[in-house]
């Protein structure tokens, strides 16, 4: 498969996981292509801690992984247990 066919349905599947999230956390529709997903996703991160009264981490450590690929919520769900 041509590199850039794997990464078009890679990027389709990534955004079909949008669809999991609770809607208050689904990025909109123009930040999927762009170079602030990734803040979109510190600032989720930011808020959870805060409802959940976690303590802020600090930036150096954030991992910029997509919170929506499968890697990331498996190892997330193994260590939550």
């Amino acid at each position: 498969m041509p590199f850039t066919l794997s990464e078009a349905i890679s990027a389709a599947l990534r955004w079909l996981q949008f669809e999991d999230l609770p809607h208050e956390e689904r990025p909109p529709k123009h930040l999927w292509l762009s170079d602030k997903l990734g803040d979109w996703w510190k600032e989720i991160e930011r808020k959870r801690r805060k409802k959940y009264g976690l303590p802020e981490e600090d930036d150096d450590d954030y991992d910029d992984r997509d919170p929506g690929s499968l890697g990331v919520n498996t190892v997330e769900l193994v260590t939550r247990g």
